[in-house]
């Protein structure tokens, strides 16, 4: 079996992800990695076979999604040309971690792909949501990756096809240390302390 794993470079986790799970789908068939996004700083472990500028998804200074830096930060007509041309043909699988080039070339050329993601958790009805409504944030859900076979990773198990968050090995191995304070990371988070 060949398997092409697609994931996001944009640093929000995608590539700790394939990290974990690149190699154990390595143990069972041939596996091909496809990587787009221009954000992480984060570099696989692993070869990568195909690499895109893609379309990341950019954030403003409270964390939300920025439409504006998003429409002017990528470069759109590439990436429509990327999907035009990407050759899936040679794959039995797809398997897509929030990824739009093969997202968007597998459904204009029915091929099948798995999406697995958080993101794809959010777009099971079980999953609670907020209350007051974001219509542009429930259509970048739904079409930025658009696939009908997903898995979702959440905290909690709403749906069957929801499953935990992969861990990082070396996170897993830790050994935590009580101290007198909390850590807090929020990548997409600007604050100032004062």
């Amino acid at each position: 079996m060949k398997i092409l794993y697609a994931f996001q470079g944009t640093g929000n986790g995608h590539i700790a992800r394939a990290q974990e799970i690149v190699p154990i789908l390595k143990k069972y068939a041939s596996v091909d990695t496809l990587i787009s996004g221009h954000q992480s700083q984060l570099k696989a472990d692993f070869d990568v076979n195909f690499q895109y500028k893609g379309i990341s998804l950019l954030y403003n200074k409270t964390g939300g999604l920025s439409y504006r830096k998003t429409f002017k930060e990528n470069k759109f007509l590439e990436a429509v040309k990327n999907v035009r041309e990407i050759d899936l043909s040679k794959y039995d699988l797809i398997i897509n971690d929030y990824e739009p080039l093969t997202g968007w070339a597998c459904k204009l050329k029915k091929l099948p792909m798995i999406e697995l993601s958080h993101q794809a958790s959010m777009l099971f009805k079980e999953t609670p949501k907020p209350k007051k409504k974001d219509f542009f944030g429930d259509l970048v859900l739904k079409y930025y990756v658009p696939s009908e076979r997903k898995i979702g990773f959440h905290f909690e198990n709403y749906h069957p096809q929801i499953k935990k968050p992969v861990i990082r090995r070396k996170i897993r191995n830790l050994c935590p240390e009580k101290k007198d304070f909390i850590w807090c990371i929020f990548p997409a988070f600007q604050m100032k302390i004062s």
